[in-house]
């Protein structure tokens, strides 16, 4: 049994150490990524980014695709990011502060290039065993409009535009920069 003793704390200690890379790295690595490439950007904005740093954010992405973000901060409340999109392919996708994807749409699933989406906070743990609805759920319900809840203060929201032609990019850059991310009071 002694012999055992070394060799089942190495599985163990290997198996801790894979479990935490694996459930840790991947929002550190995101986080990293956007603080070095979005600098001073403001939160509860959209912006579109540069060529050369939507490449770094979205290995997929060409010089000439666009890729605008949100910098979501939750802790003042609900935030309602309204797109206004182009009549052709086009991504959206909603990160929390960790990495997990909680929200995406694409413009086949949509089917508008218009939207609004309530983004908030999600309850906790003991909000959910209490089951209270208060009266802005209830007025949800009778909204028909697009709604995400995230784990997290804060989040991302990536639009990922792709363009077939560099002629067509300061016309869609346009556009696009019309959409907002605004704190909802």
């Amino acid at each position: 049994m002694a012999r055992l003793f070394w060799p089942i704390t190495a599985l163990f200690l290997g198996l801790a150490v894979h479990l935490a890379y694996v459930l840790f790295a991947p929002g550190l690595i995101l986080q990293h990524n956007l603080a070095s490439l979005t600098g001073n950007a403001s939160t509860n904005r959209f912006f579109v980014m540069s060529p050369e740093a939507q490449i770094k954010l979205v290995p997929t992405a060409t010089m000439q695709d666009i890729v605008g973000l949100c910098l979501l901060d939750l802790s003042g409340g609900k935030v309602v990011f309204s797109a206004n999109v182009p009549k052709s392919l086009w991504t959206l996708s909603i990160f929390s502060q960790s990495g997990q994807q909680i929200y995406s749409i694409n413009d086949a699933e949509a089917g508008t290039s218009q939207f609004a989406i309530e983004l908030k906070r999600a309850k906790g743990f003991l909000e959910q065993l209490r089951g209270k609805g208060d009266a802005e759920e209830a007025g949800q319900i009778q909204n028909v409009g697009w709604h995400a809840d995230i784990n997290d203060r804060r989040g991302v929201v990536v639009l990922w535009v792709p363009v077939d032609d560099a002629a067509k990019r300061p016309a869609i850059e346009a556009d696009l920069k019309t959409t907002t991310c605004e704190a909802k009071s």
